[in-house]
């Protein structure tokens, strides 16, 4: 009897080691699982809270400085006259058309607001050999020769234009003055070259727009139209020897250019 009971307590001791072997092992898994869940749960966490860097933004060009540059380009001029010889009598109109190279400068300032508007004022001198000879027969039926000449141009104009980063597209309008020199050629029947001239300085106005682009943020360049339209007037009194005084009325004059443009802005 004694026998059978030692065996049923090793039994029963085997069988309650083997339990606590399992709940030791169960135990031991599930701690170990739930630390892998909890940092796995805290590193999203602490993904989330690290500060994260904006992408650096491209900068801005601004239109906003002072400017001075060069101009080079085309230009074509026309003017219109009435020429009138009271003591001969006889009169006479005509027109004279010229092409040249032009070239010159500008200066200005320019303010950028709203933030894409651009305000400026700009001052700009071209010049080009806009020099002409036009036939003329006059009333009487001579043939008479006259050289036109549109002298060095120079504005003042306000510019306002739109801004999209290094592109600007501008319209200006303003005051503009030139030299316009006329002289008469007279005919081969009186002595042969004989002429009078005239010169007068004439105001007029200035009409124009442009693109100009950013290259650097001081370097600009771009392309420009203009157009010149001066007064229509009168230069009285030119006298040649033996045909008497001439007077050039109802003068006109106008040039359109197109110039690339080069200019640092500081």
């Amino acid at each position: 009897m004694n026998t059978q009971g030692d065996d049923m307590s090793a039994a029963a001791k085997q069988t309650t080691k083997t339990a606590k072997i399992y709940w030791a092992t169960v135990c031991g898994l599930s701690v170990a699982a739930l630390a892998a869940l909890s940092t796995i749960a805290v590193q999203p966490a602490s993904a989330a809270d690290m500060p994260v860097k904006a992408p650096l933004a491209s900068p801005v060009f601004s239109w906003t400085g002072f400017y001075i540059g060069g101009n080079v380009g085309y230009g074509r001029s026309s003017v219109t006259f009435t020429v009138d010889a009271p003591l001969v009598p006889a009169s006479g109109t005509g027109t004279a058309h010229n092409s040249s190279f032009v070239g010159g400068g500008q200066i200005g300032y320019n303010w950028q607001f709203n933030p894409n508007w651009m305000l400026g004022i700009e001052a700009n001198v071209i010049g080009g050999k806009f020099d002409q000879t036009t036939t003329v027969i006059d009333s009487a039926g001579a043939t008479r020769n006259l050289i036109s000449s549109v002298k060095t141009i120079w504005d003042v104009a306000g510019r306002l234009g739109y801004a999209s980063n290094n592109w600007l597209f501008y319209g200006k309008g303003g005051y503009a003055q030139t030299s316009l020199a006329l002289s008469l050629i007279s005919p081969a029947s009186v002595p042969a070259g004989v002429q009078g001239s005239s010169s007068n300085s004439v105001s007029g106005f200035v009409a124009g727009a442009g693109i100009e682009y950013g290259l650097t943020r001081n370097w600009i360049v771009g392309i420009e139209y203009d157009y010149y339209g001066f007064r229509n007037h009168d230069q009285l009194g030119v006298n040649l020897p033996v045909l008497g005084t001439f007077n050039f009325r109802s003068i006109g004059a106008s040039v359109q250019t197109v110039t690339g443009r080069v200019s640092y802005k500081f």
